[in-house]
């Protein structure tokens, strides 16, 4: 298994990226879709650019996930409160 996460973005006008990121050995991954998402959501409502708001969206949950709460036993939610340490 590679190191890395590499997430290939495909737009509806055909352009495309690639995002990526250290891949982290934790099961604190908890809602990190619903996290991502809502980001993204609140990025656009912002007026960022769709491939800006991928973009800060990702970093946003790979800060999320790579400083986690460690609490409560078993898969354990992300740490929200990390993208503004960084």
């Amino acid at each position: 298994q590679s190191e890395l996460c590499q997430d290939w973005v495909l737009l509806a006008d055909g352009r495309h990226f690639t995002l990526q990121s250290p891949r982290f050995n934790t099961p604190h991954t908890h809602g990190t879709g619903c996290t991502f998402s809502a980001c993204l959501t609140a990025e656009l409502a912002k007026g960022e650019p769709l491939q800006s708001a991928v973009k800060t969206a990702k970093d946003f949950i790979t800060a999320a996930i790579s400083h986690p709460l460690n609490i409560g036993q078993g898969h354990g939610p992300t740490n929200h409160w990390a993208y503004s340490r960084l």
